[in-house]
């Protein structure tokens, strides 16, 4: 969850176990230009959609790591041309 530790610090968001897969995340709103209270925003969370995200998440950065390692040789090649 994007921000989610920024949230926790600043208790904008509640958890809660609905079951041994499931989860109720509700997160506080509020009108970024007044700062009113608005309704709670509610998400059910399941952990096998979690542990997606986080695969997926390590895979790209992964396969980002190996192309950035692709393009580093490439310059040092590059440079060493004089």
């Amino acid at each position: 969850m994007k921000n989610y530790k920024v949230l926790k610090a600043a208790a904008k968001l509640t958890l809660e176990k609905v079951d041994d897969t499931k989860y109720k995340i509700t997160r506080k709103m509020y009108d970024p230009e007044t700062g009113e209270a608005l309704d709670d925003k509610v998400t059910i969370a399941y952990v096998e959609f979690i542990d997606g995200i986080i695969s997926g998440l390590t895979e790209h950065i992964e396969a980002s790591t190996s192309e950035k390692e692709d393009w580093v040789q490439l310059k040092e090649d590059l440079d060493g041309l004089g």
